[in-house]
């Protein structure tokens, strides 16, 4: 029997016949022992059954794998995904900006704006929607270089529903309101990446504080509104009477 395996039964006899408190002395020397033996075991264990211990410790190492895998690999949400071209829809139009939706998988842009009254006749604003649903992601939407020439401005959404790439986390942590930037497409392709996936990017991450205060939701609606020369809702004046017409 091998000396550690000898001096760890010798503990276990003494902790039987003194049921007083080890010293930290003693519990040191246990721990070291107990690793000591732990080791000398596996060692004369894997001499012994080398096949079926590497198996066990390849099916522990997959199982742990496939877990990772698992919390980490993608998670598709379409209803989530379509929720953000109606969030950013619902905010233009509390705006007063008439919006419609495009067709579905329609090349450039989802949605289009237009002045909400129909006696003005002007310009119209195409907007691409990108989003991403994980609080925890790194801020950056896959956008086609060729449909730069498509749209007026990107609407980049942070729906931010919790944290999804931490294995450890669960979706609900992390969760808050969502972020929404519109942003003009030179400012976009000014922050464009080029990948060798093949997923080109626009990272928001590059923005400055200025950028970021100018095209932030309200501020970024506004310049939609202007563009479109819709004044922001007020109820309409009354003129003065003067005193001879009220007589």
């Amino acid at each position: 029997m091998p000396y550690c395996v000898r001096r760890l039964r010798s503990f276990k006899l003494k902790r039987m016949e003194e049921p007083e408190l080890w010293t930290a002395e003693e519990l040191a020397e246990r721990a070291e022992i107990i690793h000591q033996a732990h080791e000398k075991l596996l060692f004369l264990a894997k001499r012994a059954f080398p096949d079926k211990l590497e198996f066990e410790y390849q099916e522990k190492e997959r199982k742990l794998e496939e877990k990772i895998m698992a919390k980490t690999s993608p998670l598709i949400l379409p209803a989530v995904s379509l929720s953000a071209e109606y969030l950013v829809m619902g905010h233009l139009l509390r705006r007063n900006i008439l919006t419609y939706k495009a067709p579905p998988n329609n090349a450039g842009y989802d949605l289009i704006c237009i002045h909400p009254d129909p006696k003005v006749s002007g310009k119209h604003i195409r907007i691409q929607v990108k989003s991403r649903y994980q609080t925890d992601c790194d801020w950056k939407v896959p956008v086609r270089e060729t449909t730069f020439e498509a749209f007026d401005f990107l609407a980049v959404v942070m729906l931010n529903i919790g944290n999804f790439y931490d294995p450890r986390g669960e979706g609900e942590t992390g969760a808050k309101d969502p972020e929404i930037y519109f942003l003009p497409p030179e400012v976009a392709l000014k922050y464009y990446s080029v990948v060798k996936s093949g997923f080109n990017r626009v990272d928001l991450n590059k923005l400055t504080d200025e950028e970021a205060a100018k095209y932030e939701l309200q501020n970024g609606i506004e310049l939609i509104a202007q563009a479109l020369n819709i004044p922001y809702p007020d109820r309409p004046q009354l003129e003065e009477i003067s005193e001879s017409e009220a007589d």
